[in-house]
């Protein structure tokens, strides 16, 4: 919940505008920022095959992002999270 509240957190998407390390950024909508990961997603899959996309999720979004991975065409999923947070805590309570 503090992320939510953030001051300093998120409130839209953003595409660097420069090179890498010079943490320069713009303000874009969703539809611009959706467009440029489709983009970026369908010249890999032309060019490498989408096996060459994965996911490594954490958190609630990872169902929904598992979904679009494998409607994309690639199997390549993971949820580290029960080895990273939860198993332990799981089995740290038995």
């Amino acid at each position: 919940m503090g992320a939510h509240f953030d001051p300093d957190r998120l409130r839209a998407p953003l595409l660097r505008a420069s090179v890498r390390g010079e943490e320069k950024w713009t303000e874009v909508t969703w539809d611009e920022a959706l467009g440029h990961v489709a983009e970026k997603m369908l010249k890999i899959k032309a060019e490498h095959g989408p096996e060459a996309v994965a996911l490594f999720s954490h958190g609630i979004g990872g169902t929904f992002l598992k979904h679009t991975l494998k409607a994309f065409g690639s199997p390549n999923s993971a949820a580290p999270s029960f080895a990273q947070c939860r198993g332990r805590a799981r089995w740290a309570s038995s």
